[in-house]
């Protein structure tokens, strides 16, 4: 059985990418946040910007992309 989707598989393997990047940030940030290394509060606080700002800015993208196609 195939399964009617509004979006196309391209958009369904780039969702899947951004959910594993942000996985991985999360998990990049629990494993910094309990190593013992001088540099892991950076490490740590880059990690947790990341995860934050890389969803907005796709959306951000997304918004700015329906806007200028207006198809």
């Amino acid at each position: 059985m195939k399964q009617d989707s509004n979006y196309s598989r391209g958009q369904r393997i780039l969702a899947l990418a951004g959910a594993l990047v942000l996985a991985g940030l999360y998990l990049a940030a629990l494993i910094l946040a309990f190593s013992g290394s001088s540099h892991a509060p950076r490490m740590l606080m880059a990690a947790l910007f990341a995860s934050i700002v890389l969803p907005v800015l796709i959306y951000v993208y997304q918004m700015v992309w329906k806007g200028i196609h207006k198809d």
